[in-house]
């Protein structure tokens, strides 16, 4: 303010920054440049997080909205969890499956055998003889009980000599008489007609 009429309300202490040196508020100036560009940085990245988490969340409440439903719509009308009961299948699959794997390759084996057989040929006295090794007279005793529960398929079990071998284990001897009618396949060879 300029002097009106000598009385003087505010003095004027108004100075002139001067640059006597050219660059010398350089320092100033870059201080202020990476101020603002910090602050944009914070800002950025806070606005980038809140739009990932609110994308976060919204998709969070979906997967849970969907797995609710799908619980809904397993439930079965007793009651009963309908993704259990569907695992317990998968599983009662798996192995069903590996025994009817197991059971087609003896089927099959047994099959071939049989058909090694001539038809000329017959099993006369309808046994079946080999030889296995047991670890024990235990195992032995078991697998004869085995045999003898089922009396549709077998006659008669008999058992041969058994040893020692150097290994312990029991090498034995067994006749198997089996019920011709289960096993062997009829006679298909013709009846000769006499003649007249």
């Amino acid at each position: 303010m300029s002097d009106q009429g000598g009385l003087q309300l505010l003095p004027e202490t108004r100075r002139k920054i001067t640059v006597t040196v050219p660059g010398e508020n350089r320092l100033l100036y870059l201080g202020v440049v990476f101020l603002i560009l910090s602050a944009t940085a914070v800002f950025g990245i806070k606005f980038y997080t809140s739009q990932e988490l609110e994308s976060y969340n919204s998709l969070r409440a979906d997967v849970e909205k969907k797995n609710l439903e799908i619980n809904t719509q397993a439930k079965g009308e007793d009651g009963a969890d309908l993704i259990e009961k569907i695992r317990v299948t998968g599983k009662q699959l798996d192995i069903a499956s590996s025994l009817l794997n197991s059971h087609i390759l003896w089927s099959k084996g047994l099959e071939r055998l049989e058909g090694l057989l001539l038809l000329s040929m017959s099993a006369a006295d309808g046994t079946i003889k080999f030889m296995a090794l047991a670890p024990s007279y235990t195992a032995i005793a078991k697998q004869i009980a085995s045999f003898v529960s089922n009396p549709k398929y077998i006659k008669d079990v008999t058992i041969g000599e058994i040893t020692t071998q150097t290994t312990g284990k029991l090498q034995f001897s067994m006749n198997i008489e089996i019920e011709r009618s289960t096993f062997l396949r009829p006679d298909t060879t013709p009846n000769p007609t006499p003649a007249k």
